[in-house]
């Protein structure tokens, strides 16, 4: 596995670690730089990066690396899909349905379609996109785990499960820059609709919407954030996975999720009703459905919700799928 780098951001463990003892370089993209900044510093970086075989690279920011690197070191670009990165084909910067494509979306595809030689992502969402636009690539879609397997297999998380549910939790790392992704907006409306919930928001900058029905929380220690709801929710516009619905699944709390996320495209053929367009009224209807069923229908549903992600995003298996699927690359 010498001839393989991964390049990443730094801040994502998961991915570090799914890839076990492979050389790493940590590449800083800087979002309060401009764009031109940004590119001058792909460029710089591209020429500082050693020449290996093959390239791990993340995403949007590292397929434009990748894009360099390809053109400098001659090297092939495995892309790790593993953030929203078409976003901008499903949604506009308003957060409504996109009705054509823009000429970033073009240029962005046209650098998608010639930089990897090969792409790994974390869902089916991820998966359907690169295959509708470019079929002819080699995709293979492998998943996520939790880092917190571990804390939750201990029993660290406690329970407080009542006859009814009175609170939903929604979790997003950078609420006020990942509003229209995450969907923070549709869910701080919603709480408007509903007042008779307490709606919690979690991660930084969810103090800049304590002027709705919300119950602000910065940053907070795993166990705690499970302690908060037995229900939460991903009302992303577009989310690669959607890792905190599979580590509440697996605390053994309830999840609603998006159609846009990659767990609501692994959820929506065995449990319908745990699924939602993200749009207000659509989640409105989710979250009063799920309230109106019993408190065993509400078990049942999210029992087999959780025996999916058990089977399928065990630590263990994610692990050994990834590093059996990089050395079939390798060999090819």
């Amino acid at each position: 596995m010498r001839s393989v780098l991964l390049i990443h951001r730094g801040k994502n463990n998961v991915q570090s670690s799914i890839f076990g003892d492979l050389e790493t370089y940590i590449y800083d993209y800087e979002p309060k730089l401009s764009k031109l900044s940004n590119l001058i510093l792909i460029i710089i970086t591209a020429y500082k990066i050693p020449r290996r075989q093959y390239y791990i690279v993340n995403s949007d920011q590292g397929l434009f690396l990748g894009f360099f690197l390809r053109l400098f070191l001659k090297g092939k670009i495995i892309c790790h899909a593993s953030g929203p990165m078409f976003y901008s084909f499903h949604w506009d910067k308003d957060g409504f349905p996109m009705t054509r494509m823009s000429f970033k979306n073009l240029i962005k595809n046209i650098i998608f379609s010639f930089v990897p030689s090969h792409v790994i992502t974390l869902s089916p969402i991820l998966t359907s996109d690169f295959e509708s636009l470019f079929s002819a690539k080699n995709i293979y879609t492998l998943g996520t785990y939790t880092e917190y397997e571990n804390l939750i297999k201990k029993g660290s998380i406690k329970s407080k499960r009542q006859q009814s549910i009175n609170s939903i939790t929604l979790v997003a790392d950078r609420a006020v820059d990942t509003r229209l992704v995450k969907g923070v907006d549709i869910f701080t409306e919603v709480a408007n609709k509903l007042p008779q919930l307490r709606f919690h928001l979690v991660g930084r900058q969810s103090s800049e919407f304590d002027r709705h029905n919300i119950i602000c929380h910065d940053v907070m220690p795993f166990v705690d954030m499970m302690s908060i709801s037995e229900l939460f929710v991903i009302p992303s516009r577009y989310d690669a996975f959607g890792r905190i619905g599979l580590e509440a699944l697996l605390s053994g709390k309830f999840v609603l999720v998006s159609s846009f996320s990659g767990i609501g495209k692994i959820l929506e053929k065995h449990c319908p009703e745990l699924v939602f367009y993200p749009d207000v009224d659509s989640f409105t209807v989710a979250v009063m459905q799920f309230l109106s069923f019993d408190n065993s229908k509400q078990k049942a549903l999210t029992e087999l919700a959780k025996r999916l992600i058990e089977k399928n995003f065990s630590m263990c298996h994610v692990k050994n799928r990834y590093m059996e699927t990089l050395s079939e690359i390798i060999q090819s």
